[in-house]
């Protein structure tokens, strides 16, 4: 489409007598709506590319996570994340899979319908925004110096874990992992693992995007 009106600018340029200003309308006209359409375009390409990223990033700190959980396995016998001082205690406000599938994923709800019968109806996630109040039950995994924007004062995150942040830039080499969203700040919390024996369960890590947690997170179990 660009060629085609290219081609008719050409046009213009050679006629001896000149463009009228009709033409010369309906020229800027189409471009208008070009530039209009292809806008758009252009800032999805640059979502989608800044969700490719933060999730990449989220990758690594889940496998920075996954070599801590291996080698507290070998030196203490049994694996724990970042945060926890053994497995089967919990990092963050949350105690139960529910209730953090609630924040990511949504639930359901009962409801009666037009007939007085019992439905189940999805509910959609909760924490969909940094400013959600969900964020009261989730940790910083780089501190508050890896917030960019908004501030502190803006967000409500879990603040129970003060030495989380000092672990986690320890395992990246004092490196902090910024996400390329200017609302986005990395969050995470632990399910606490739990039994004994070949009957043990893991604790489960969370990772989530302040962006958009419902949308930009890693759920890892070892």
């Amino acid at each position: 489409m660009i060629e085609y009106f290219q081609h008719i600018r050409l046009k213009f340029i050679q006629k001896e007598d000149g463009a009228s200003l009709m033409e010369f309308a309906v020229v800027t006209a189409l471009m208008a709506v070009l530039a209009a359409t292809a806008a758009p375009k252009f800032s999805d390409i640059s979502e989608n590319a800044k969700v490719r990223k933060s999730r990449t990033e989220i990758e690594k700190i889940a496998k920075q996570a996954l070599n801590f959980y291996q080698d507290t396995a070998v030196k203490e016998g049994r694996g724990r994340f970042p945060g926890q001082t053994k497995y089967n205690q919990k990092v963050g406000g949350h105690l139960s899979e529910s209730d953090l599938n609630d924040d990511l994923f949504g639930g359901s709800e009962t409801a009666t319908d037009e007939n007085g019968n019992s439905v189940t109806l999805p509910t959609s996630a909760t924490f969909t925004r940094f400013d959600g109040a969900d964020g009261a039950h989730w940790v910083s995994i780089f501190g508050s110096e890896a917030i960019k924007s908004p501030t502190l004062s803006d967000i409500s995150l879990n603040s129970n874990y003060p030495q989380v942040p000092s672990v986690w830039q320890t395992l990246f080499g004092d490196e902090i992992l910024f996400s390329p969203f200017q609302d986005g700040h990395y969050v995470y919390q632990v399910l606490p693992g739990y039994g004994v024996g070949s009957q043990a369960e893991a604790p489960t890590l969370f990772i989530a995007d302040l962006e958009n947690p419902s949308q930009i997170h890693l759920v890892v179990k070892p």
